[in-house]
């Protein structure tokens, strides 16, 4: 069968309205400031000090190299804390490889290089047929007399 242990308990500025004298080894609780007080059975609850739960300091203990020294280790400090380093241990794995950072701008041109040499003859070529279409005419003012199917690149514009 569980049980339920309930601690005296109000607010602050309740425990000050009211001023209680705590029995002895009674615990109360403000329940707002989350302090503790534990009554003695004869002063009121301004009286008593909150319960803390520090005890004066205590003396300083030995450095880990005296306590190495008491327990035979000969030598100094700098001696005793090179002992402390062991051999490098085994490479690790390999990590993972990061993503890729962002693309950077294109870098300017840079000078045109110098002229290659000249290939090879090429082999000679087939002799073609001559041309006997329409007339092709480039020029800025029409032909005088085209025929019917001619071909006049106006270069005047």
């Amino acid at each position: 069968m569980p049980y339920t242990f309930k601690l005296r308990r109000g607010t602050a500025a309740q425990w000050l309205a009211t001023n209680p004298i705590l029995q002895s080894g009674e615990p109360g609780v403000e329940t707002d400031t989350g302090k503790l007080k534990i009554g003695n059975g004869a002063s009121h609850w301004l009286q008593l000090g909150y319960l803390s739960g520090e005890g004066a300091p205590g003396a300083d203990g030995q450095s880990a190299y005296q306590i190495a020294v008491a327990q035979g280790f000969v030598g100094t400090v700098n001696q005793w804390l090179l002992s402390l380093q062991g051999d490098p241990g085994p490479q690790g794995i390999p990590g993972l490889d990061g993503q890729d950072g962002a693309a950077g701008e294109d870098g300017a041109d840079g000078a045109q290089g110098p002229q290659g040499i000249q290939g090879p003859q090429g082999p000679a070529g087939e002799d073609g047929v001559d041309y006997t279409g329409p007339a092709i005419t480039v020029a800025s003012t029409a032909p005088s007399s085209p025929s019917v199917g001619d071909v006049w690149i106006d270069t005047s514009a």
